[in-house]
């Protein structure tokens, strides 16, 4: 009997978790190093205003507060590290490059004349929406469990898609989450490819002849 002992292969992961905390720590030098009254004023997303089109792509860099920054850092982190399970750090550099462009347009157009927007919110809806999306689309019971993560994780968040908290771009996270829907119906067949010859990061720790298969070679299959 060929000797076969399952574990966790610690350092790809780890590899990837130390990227996507490299975005988010981008966040903590702007707002510490770069932030204040002027600038705030001066990069904020300044909705439907042509001659500061430029702005769309800014505003999502710079925060109003400390816990501003805090909340949006805390469920990007969340999200992101919830997306490498399942896809490649290529995919999620893919991925955020995307949505950046699009939700900044989306926001930068559907906000009203004169408004000022700031945050990496549209960011975080995007994730959402995209996650969530997959994973009802996905015919693999494990892809779908994630929409019961999300649901139980963020459950609060979908209130922030309404009107209802003064000075917060509800705009934004409407954005963030019609991004992350048209993505996952553009990408999805793509990244189903992708995902399939991904190696897994759920590795034993010796291989055998016949190896089991992993359950997240495919999006499509039912287990």
């Amino acid at each position: 009997m060929d000797k076969y002992t399952s574990g966790f292969d610690l350092k790809p992961w780890v590899r990837k978790v130390i990227k996507l905390l490299l975005l988010v720590s981008v966040l903590f030098v702007i707002y510490f190093c770069f932030t204040t009254t002027e600038s705030k004023s001066i990069f904020a997303c300044h909705t439907r205003n042509i001659q500061e089109y430029w702005t769309a792509y800014t505003g999502p860099w710079f925060h109003g507060s400390v816990d501003h920054l805090t909340s949006n850092i805390i469920s990007l982190t969340g999200l992101g590290m919830l997306f490498l399970v399942y896809f490649s750090m290529n995919s999620f550099w893919k991925f955020w490059v995307i949505q950046f462009l699009i939700s900044s347009n989306i926001l930068f157009f559907l906000g009203d004349s004169g408004e000022h927007h700031l945050g990496a919110s549209t960011w975080v809806y995007s994730f959402a929406g995209y996650l969530l999306s997959i994973s009802l689309i996905s015919k693999n019971r494990r892809i779908k469990s994630m929409a019961l993560i999300i649901a139980l994780w963020y459950g609060t968040m979908w209130w922030g898609l309404l009107p209802l908290i003064p000075n917060v771009s509800h705009e934004g996270h409407i954005s963030g989450l019609i991004t992350g829907v048209l993505i996952a119906i553009w990408k999805m067949p793509e990244w189903q490819q992708e995902l399939a010859q991904e190696p897994a990061w759920l590795e034993p720790n010796e291989q055998r002849n016949d190896k089991t298969p992993n359950p997240y070679d495919s999006l499509t299959d039912e287990e």
